[in-house]
């Protein structure tokens, strides 16, 4: 029979247990559904993977492409947890998981306007890069720039809303000149138009609407025959002949999704949280020299990648 003083002692010691007993206690069943086999896909779904492993959640990856072969079979599965690697998955998972599952995401633009915060709503990582960060990079590289050029189009309210956040973030000093793509002839038609307004820089956004292969292709060739440098949204977009811009790290994005559902699982603290992602500066070194522009000494040390000259580049992490 325990004494008073034994059942006191019992009961810190059972507290103190409680309290160094593994995550494993209130591991969860989580699915990870990477987008496609692409490799920023597949860096964030292992980076995300690993970190909740080791924190005693049990972990399993499945390809969108098995998940599309028969979503009711996939989701008779029932995990508590979905992560869905990229706008695809994302989009298609947002439709299927109804609480008490959570549906989290990662390597997503624009998420607010995908209406993953509406109705059941997701928590996740986007690929947007803050406009006043991506502002504050474009001073500091370029100070002489007082006029950046933007295409729109004025027929899709996701990009006419693109237009509207930029004309909010913009710092003082600079005049932001839009051109309309949809009240144009065509996208090269466009494109003159916003250099023939004597813009120093062209700057884009994810913009769907806006931005497919051809478009970058025509846009970057202008800026060439122009001398008038262009702010890319992506690595790939800098690295095609952007002289600048911002990319997102796959595996961080990995990483950060598996911090937020490490922090919210046990009880989600925010409806359709969305968290800004750890981003890259990314420089072309290349088009400098052909625009004739000389980037800051302190920046191309400071950038992430750095498309030079020579055939070698520098990469300080995982491209996306």
């Amino acid at each position: 029979m325990l004494t008073g003083r034994m059942r006191i002692h019992w009961t810190v010691l059972t507290a103190l247990l409680a309290l160094s007993l593994p995550t494993a206690v209130w591991a969860k069943q989580i699915i990870i559904v990477p987008s496609g086999t692409e490799a920023p896909y597949l860096s964030a779904a292992a980076a995300a993977g690993k970190n909740l492993t080791q924190q005693g959640h049990t972990v399993e990856t499945v390809q969108l492409s098995d998940v599309a072969k028969d979503i009711d079979a996939f989701m008779n599965r029932k995990a508590d947890v979905y992560l869905a690697v990229g706008t695809k998955a994302a989009t298609l998972l947002h439709k299927q998981v109804k609480s008490p599952a959570q549906l989290y995401y990662c390597l997503v633009a624009g998420p607010e306007t995908l209406g993953l915060t509406k109705d059941e709503p997701a928590w996740g990582v986007k690929t947007d890069v803050p406009l006043e960060q991506q502002f504050k990079l474009l001073r500091r590289a370029l100070p002489l720039v007082r006029k950046v050029g933007l295409l729109y189009r004025s027929d899709v309210p996701a990009s006419a809303e693109s237009l509207r956040a930029a004309q909010q973030a913009l710092p003082e000093g600079l005049e932001l000149v839009s051109v309309a793509i949809d009240k144009n002839k065509s996208v090269a038609e466009a494109i003159d138009a916003l250099f023939d307004q004597k813009v120093d820089l062209v700057w884009t956004t994810a913009d769907a609407a806006v931005y497919d292969i051809s478009t970058i292709r025509v846009l970057l060739l202008a800026s060439l025959r122009k001398q008038t440098p262009v702010f890319g949204f992506s690595v790939a977009f800098v690295k095609a002949g952007a002289l600048l811009g911002v990319g997102v790290d796959a595996r961080k994005q990995g990483e950060q999704a598996a911090g937020l559902i490490l922090r919210q699982t046990k009880a989600p603290s925010a409806a359709g949280l969305v968290e800004p992602p750890e981003f890259q500066i990314v420089l072309n070194t290349i088009v400098a020299e052909r625009i004739s522009v000389e980037l800051p000494s302190s920046l191309v040390s400071e950038a992430a990648i750095v498309f030079r000259p020579e055939a070698a580049q520098t990469d300080k992490a995982d491209k996306p």
